[in-house]
């Protein structure tokens, strides 16, 4: 709770696209420091990088529904956000099997070392999310489909 409130506060002070950054930042830095929790076999450490991996993914779980509401429209949010929960439960499925898999075949530590890889990844894709809203400002992706816009159409 507290740190939804903080982020909250923080991502109306400093915008969406500073929040991007910094949240995402927080992600990759925890599963780094959970990653050489795996190769020294420290526990304290491992708890350590799970606390900071959880200060990034909360405040990005708010900033992607912040995109979600000024990207989309009311019908397209909706299809948009549980467009969203599918894949998210969809690789969190595929996690579960691929995982287990590189842990019997190249070992323990290489399987923290893919997740490692896969947020590298989540980076790169929310650096290109970043640079879309920065660009777009204020505008909307979609074209609303209200009455008021076929009716304003139909007069010129």
């Amino acid at each position: 709770m507290f740190t939804s409130l903080l982020s909250g506060f923080l991502i109306d002070r400093f915008g969406v696209v500073k929040a991007i950054y910094v949240t995402i930042f927080f992600v990759v830095l925890g599963q780094l420091i959970v990653t050489i929790a795996a190769y020294t076999s420290s526990y304290g450490l491992f708890f350590f990088g799970r606390i900071v991996f959880s200060f990034g993914l909360e405040p990005l779980n708010q900033v992607k529904n912040i995109l979600f509401a000024h990207w989309f429209f009311s019908g397209e949010l909706s299809f948009a956000s549980n467009l969203n929960l599918g894949i998210s439960r969809m690789f969190v499925f595929a996690s579960g099997a691929i995982t287990p898999w590189i842990d019997e075949k190249f070992g323990f530590t290489q399987a923290f070392i893919f997740g490692l890889l896969i947020c590298i990844v989540s980076l790169i894709s929310s650096n290109r999310v970043a640079n879309l809203q920065q660009r777009l400002g204020s505008e909307r992706i979609l074209v609303p489909r209200s009455s008021e816009n076929l009716h304003d159409a139909s007069q010129t």
